[in-house]
Order: structure tokens, then C-alpha cells, then sequence
């Protein structure tokens, strides 16, 4: 079983904060007992993973001055599989499309073990919880969609994607100079930040893809028409949120400016 530690601020939401917020990673022997080292004083949470189990945590466990710790247990009680089916607009599978679960408070569940569809469009998940999850599908040739989903043993639910709409952004410094490495925010209507889900698939095949290149430029391909508020960043400058409207089939364009 592998075991995360993660600072107690972490939201579970936000892909880039759930691996900036890993402070710790632990193995139980056979036995069931792990151990962290090199925790600093502090309260932690804990998640616990392992295939055919849901995930597991423990809340608030402490790390004195002298960086010992409080003795944490983490209780897994086996999931069920739930399995889905990912379609285009025309009703063919889509394959190599990542499924990426969300719980009704909007954390991650089953993180470090996403799945992918196969040539036909199937992918199943084992050991998760029966519920409603947030289904998130992502691919690089279609937008990243959403679907509310009820997880159950034998219940396979349909997912669908479309090749949406392209947007390109362009970001600058206050002179007007193109900015290399700037991170782009671009949340939806339901507040979640789709760059967060582009950017884990990315993570998964050693590719960034939420960063400006060398000449202030990144540009989107597939994103989901409807309202979004857009924002990009560096270590010592941020830009004003631009609210934009993305139509199906028409491409659109943002220009960014950055500002200390």
C-alpha cells in the first residue's frame, strides 16, 4: 500500500497543489505499518492507496518539534469496479482517452491510479466507492468534457467528447515583450480550472502543456465552448482575470499582459 502525506492546507482539488503538497511518501510492509521521515513539526493528512481498495485518510495527524510523530491509522474497506464507455459526437469509441474521477466535494479520487480507454472506448475503475462522482475525460484531440456519473457494480456509464473549439493566448510583460514559462489559468463556469486536467495528462506523458513558449504563446486546440475567466502568472508577476466566451466552431484569440 502506498501511503501519501500531504500538507493539511491541500484541497485535494487542484492537480498542480495536490503534487506541490506532497510532503511525504511511505510503504507498508507486510504487516500493514509504514513509516514518513523528514517531516517537519506541522499537522499532515494522510491518503492511502492501493488497487481493489478505496482510497484512505487520516486528518490532522501531528509532527511534534523533535519530528515525532502521533501514530496514524488508516482503516481501506474494498471498492467495487465501475466501468464506463467513451464515445464521440458521432457515437464511435474513442481510445487512449484518460478518465479522471472527482467526488461530490470536488477532490480527487483514485488519483495515482487513472485510467485509460482501450480501442473500443471501454475503461474501468476498481476499488472506489458506490456514489456520484464527477467524471472528467481528457484526450488531445477532443475537449476535455464532464460528465455526473453514478458509480456502481455492473453500471457502465456512457461518456462523450467533442473536438470543441480552439483558443490561442499570447502573454506579455507591462513593454509588450513576450514572456516564456508564464502559467495559464482558464476556469470554467463550475470553477474548476481546465488547465488542471490538461496539465495531469501532460504530467503522465512528460509534457507540460499550461505554460507560454519562447514567444509568449500557448495555444488550445479542443476546449469545451461556454464561459470562462482566464489569468496567467509567473513567480513575480500576474496578469488582470479576462472573462471570455468560447463559441463552438469558431477560433478565438487572448492577449494577456503581466504586470509586477
Amino acid at each position: 500500500m502506498e501511503v501519501l502525506t500531504f500538507a493539511e492546507s491541500v484541497t485535494f482539488r487542484s492537480v498542480s497543489g495536490l503534487f506541490q503538497g506532497v510532503q511525504g511518501t511511505g510503504r507498508t510492509d507486510d504487516s500493514g505499518r509504514f513509516a514518513i521521515s523528514g517531516l517537519a513539526p506541522g499537522t499532515y493528512t494522510l491518503k492511502a492507496f492501493v488497487t481493489g481498495y478505496a482510497d484512505g485518510v487520516a486528518p490532522s495527524v501531528r509532527v511534534g518539534p523533535q519530528g515525532v510523530g502521533m501514530e496514524a491509522k488508516i482503516a481501506l474497506e474494498r471498492g467495487i469496479s465501475f466501468s464506463a464507455r467513451v464515445l464521440d459526437a458521432g457515437g464511435r469509441p474513442v481510445a487512449g482517452a484518460t478518465v479522471i474521477l472527482r467526488d461530490e466535494a470536488g477532490s480527487f479520487v483514485a488519483l495515482t491510479r487513472p485510467v485509460t480507454s482501450d480501442k473500443d472506448g471501454n475503461l474501468a475503475f476498481s476499488g472506489i466507492r458506490p456514489a456520484a462522482y464527477q467524471a472528467t475525460v481528457v484526450h488531445e484531440q477532443y475537449a476535455p468534457s464532464r460528465t455526473l456519473v453514478e458509480a456502481d457494480e455492473g453500471v457502465q456509464a456512457t461518456l462523450r467528447v467533442d473536438a470543441g473549439t480552439s483558443l490561442s493566448i499570447r502573454v506579455t510583460d507591462r513593454r509588450g515583450r513576450p514572456l516564456e514559462g508564464a502559467t495559464v489559468e482558464l476556469v470554467d463556469e463550475s470553477g474548476l480550472n481546465v488547465m488542471d486536467d490538461i496539465a495531469f495528462v501532460g504530467l503522465r506523458r512528460g509534457q507540460s502543456g499550461v505554460s507560454t513558449r519562447s514567444d509568449g504563446t500557448l495555444t488550445l486546440d479542443h476546449l469545451a465552448p461556454g464561459r470562462y475567466v482566464i489569468s496567467a502568472r509567473t513567480a513575480t508577476a500576474a496578469s488582470r482575470e479576462e472573462r471570455i466566451t468560447l463559441q463552438e466552431g469558431k477560433a478565438a484569440e487572448v492577449k494577456l499582459s503581466l504586470s509586477e
